[in-house]
C-alpha cells in the first residue's frame, strides 16, 4: 500500500480509538451519576440491567481497541492489509469496511464455517429442525 493510504488508515484507526474512549467515558459518568440509591425495586432492577449491558459493551469496546492497536502495529511492520492465513492482499473494499481485519473475505468465510461446524458460533443456520424437537 502507498504511504499516504496507510496514513489515512492510521488516522481512521486512531480516530476510532478516540471515539471508543470518549464513549466509555460517557458511560462511566452515567453509571456514577445513576449510582444513587433508589427506593423502588423495579427502578433498581432496570438500573442494574443497564449497568450489566454497559459492562458488556465496555468489554467489547476494550477488545475492539486491542484489535485497532494491533492494526496500527501491522501498519508499522508493513503487514497491514495482508491476510494472516493465505498471505494475499485483503481487498480495499473489505479494508474500508473493517480496517482492523486480519483475514481476507474468503479466509473469514472459511473460519466462520469451521466455527459453526464446531459449534463455537450459534446461528439460525447452525440449528436443525431436530434441535427444536423435544
Amino acid at each position: 500500500m502507498k504511504p499516504e493510504v496507510l496514513q489515512c488508515y492510521r488516522n481512521l484507526l486512531i480516530q476510532r480509538i478516540q471515539d471508543l474512549l470518549q464513549s466509555a467515558g460517557y458511560a462511566v459518568q452515567f453509571m456514577r451519576e445513576s449510582g444513587e440509591s433508589m427506593p423502588d425495586i423495579c427502578d433498581q432492577a432496570v438500573r442494574e440491567f443497564f449497568h450489566t449491558i454497559s459492562f458488556s459493551l465496555r468489554d467489547k469496546e476494550r477488545e475492539t481497541i486491542r484489535e485497532i492497536r494491533e492494526a496500527i502495529r501491522r501498519i508499522d511492520e508493513g503487514t497491514f492489509g495482508i491476510c494472516r492465513l493465505c498471505n494475499k492482499r485483503i481487498s480495499e473494499k473489505r479494508m474500508l469496511a473493517h480496517p482492523s481485519t486480519t483475514l481476507c473475505i474468503d479466509c473469514k468465510r472459511k473460519e466462520e464455517a469451521l466455527q459453526i461446524y464446531q459449534g463455537k458460533i450459534f446461528t439460525p443456520l447452525s440449528v436443525s429442525d431436530s434441535d427444536w424437537e423435544q
